[in-house]
């Protein structure tokens, strides 16, 4: 017998019987309320055991879920995203470590997925700025993690660089990559190589005022540097240049040429100047280095200002 048969047996065999007597009692409200009510509340315990029958038995094995996710880099967060952070003077390669961890039961033996870069999600170039140790992501017998290891070349990201790439889980033959779980993006950033100072003359030009700002970029070895200075004498030409070591040292060590670095002129309506060089020298953030003005030649003996850049 069917569970629906078995449902509309149960309804059928509920009705008043012929019986004179029951019929009787049937008549009476009283008597006829208190079957009424206990027939819907044996119906209500008996019927969901008999639906329950209408379905089968389904067995639920864990061993069938084989699937692999990114582990979150920062637990806090959750966040499948990384920043990574390489220090203004970094030039050796950096390794960074994701683990991908597997949804479903361990298996005796070793199995394996695949890992990819999106191309289409990435600014940073594999081969170029990074490249991935191995393309594939094994788990060993009985486990439940692996580790994805990516070289960053530190070497080929400029000051002020902010490069990404996605690493993208990709199925295998034994393993699939779990839905939106799959990606992970990761950022390159570098620190900027800056210099600046205040500057305040001399003993003989303690009017003369100004700053400097210095920015460095270690790929193409070069920096820039762009200074201003105020109440200086009119129809004047200053001369300039950024020098290793400290005031105090005042060595005579030019960073780059005098040609690098163009005069500073006033006029007689104009006390203040300004100008920009760039040089094609690498200067590094734990360098010691410092600004002088001339007005006599960049070696000369009238110092204007000198100043140690911060």
């Amino acid at each position: 017998m069917s569970c629906l048969s078995t449902v509309t047996t149960v309804v059928r065999h509920s009705k008043i019987s012929d019986d004179p007597e029951q019929k009787l009692e049937f008549r009476n409200p009283i008597y006829f309320m208190k079957r009424n009510n206990l027939f819907k509340f044996g119906a209500l315990l008996v019927l969901p055991l008999i639906v329950w029958g209408c379905f089968e038995e389904h067995d639920y094995d864990l061993s069938d879920v084989n699937q692999v996710e990114w582990a979150p880099p920062n637990p806090a967060s959750g966040s499948l995203s990384y920043t990574a952070n390489l220090d203004a003077d970094q030039d050796d390669p950096k390794t960074l470590t994701f683990t991908a961890q597997l949804i479903g039961a361990h298996a005796d033996q070793d199995r394996s997925i695949s890992v990819a870069v999106d191309q289409d999600e990435s600014s940073a170039v594999e081969g170029q700025h990074f490249d991935l140790e191995s393309t594939t992501v094994t788990f060993a017998a009985n486990s439940s993690q692996s580790e994805v290891e990516v070289v960053i070349y530190a070497d080929e990201f400029d000051n002020r660089d902010e490069l990404g790439f996605q690493l993208v889980l990709q199925d295998g033959d034994e393993l699939r990559a779990a839905p939106n779980l799959a990606s992970l993006d990761v950022d390159v950033e570098k620190d900027d190589v800056s210099f600046s100072a205040d500057l305040e003359g001399t003993e003989d030009y303690e009017d003369v005022s100004g700053s400097i700002d210095v920015e460095g970029f270690a790929v193409d070895e070069r920096f820039e540097a762009e200074i201003s200075l105020e109440e200086l004498a009119e129809e004047e030409t200053y001369q300039w240049g950024i020098y290793r070591g400290t005031c105090e040292d005042m060595d005579d060590d030019l960073v780059g040429d005098e040609a690098d670095y163009p005069d500073l002129e006033t006029d007689e309506e104009e006390t203040s100047a300004s100008a920009e060089a760039e040089v094609d020298v690498r200067i590094y953030q734990a360098d010691e280095l410092n600004v002088r003005v001339y007005d006599d030649g960049l070696l000369g003996s009238d110092l204007v200002i000198c100043g140690d850049l911060d």
